[in-house]
């Protein structure tokens, strides 16, 4: 009688990796291991693109400072010779230079907050 039962593999929860693989989240790939000359290379290229990404903020903030520089310079100059311009303009050097006065100090304080990803 024991011949007759059939015994039904019993189906368990997924565990560990099994549960990565059921949830379709994730793709698995199975690479060679890079050879001494590849990492070399990757490494080189990887420090001129670091190199190069460095140069371009340097750039791009020093262009920032000598554009905020000048716009300061000429507001002060606005406000210091009254008498040679408008008021309408003195308005706009005084308000122009109270904003960059402003977001200077408070990038000073606060330093530059980068938002996470």
């Amino acid at each position: 009688m024991a011949a007759d039962v059939e015994s039904k593999p019993s189906r368990q929860p997924p565990s560990g990796f099994d549960k990565i693989v059921a949830s379709r989240r994730y793709i698995i790939t199975v690479k060679e291991r890079e050879t001494a000359q590849e990492i070399e290379a990757r490494i080189e290229r990887e420090g001129a693109e670091s190199r190069h990404q460095r140069t371009k903020d340097l750039i791009v903030t020093i262009s920032v400072v000598v554009l905020i520089a000048l716009m300061t310079l000429y507001c002060f100059w606005i406000i210091v010779h009254p008498k040679d311009f408008p008021a309408e303009i003195q308005k706009w050097a005084s308000t122009t230079l109270t904003a960059i006065v402003s977001a200077s100090v408070g990038y000073a304080i606060r330093g530059k907050q980068v938002k996470p990803d």
